[in-house]
């Protein structure tokens, strides 16, 4: 195989998968892109009712749009909190790496290493505050994971009765259908 053969290949190979990875990010959207895309047709199909004079219709769907994007808003502000929680130390690694560092300071022969005297400190020290702050925050993650479930519910329901309103029954694919009026996905 000559060089030029080898380099057409490479350059058909990354052209295919330039090709896939586009096919992925418009047939399978983002977290949040198909929501966002949904309000958007809420609005979209909003405007379209009141212009063809359906006013009725065109109250409903905003009144509908506003709850709905009240509940993503909700849901996408507990997801944040959430995932910057999840970046911060436990308190009892932050009190155990304290207590060794003291340890090795007062100590200097009796670990080998700052890991094995966290270790040390882990499974013999009591760290009580850090313990009952781990348990408080453990309990508010939990809750804020409830509080996500509940507004995704919530907005799952407002979206039901966007596409009930305007297809007249609420389903997948009506759902799917509201996305497409959004702009997200193709026809």
């Amino acid at each position: 195989m000559n060089i030029i053969s080898k380099l057409v290949g490479k350059v058909s190979f990354e052209e295919s998968e330039k090709k896939r990875q586009v096919r992925q990010r418009v047939f399978c959207p983002k977290q949040g892109e198909t929501q966002k895309a949904q309000l958007r047709g809420i609005r979209l199909l909003c405007e379209r009712y009141a212009n063809e004079g359906d006013c009725k219709t065109s109250s409903a769907l905003n009144k509908i749009g506003d709850e709905a994007q009240t509940h993503l808003e909700a849901h996408d502000s507990i997801s944040a909190e959430i995932e910057e929680a999840n970046g911060q130390p436990s308190a009892v690694s932050q009190a155990a790496a304290d207590a060794a560092k003291h340890l090795l300071k007062i100590l200097p022969n009796a670990f080998r290493d700052a890991g094995e005297a966290t270790e040390w400190v882990v499974k013999n020290l009591p760290l009580s505050d850090a313990r009952a702050a781990d348990r408080n925050a453990r309990h508010a993650m939990t809750k804020m994971q409830s509080q996500k479930h509940s507004a995704k519910t919530l907005f799952d329901a407002a979206i039901s009765n966007a596409v009930a309103l305007i297809f007249g029954a609420s389903d997948a694919e009506g759902a799917q259908k509201l996305a497409r009026a959004g702009g997200l996905l193709g026809k």
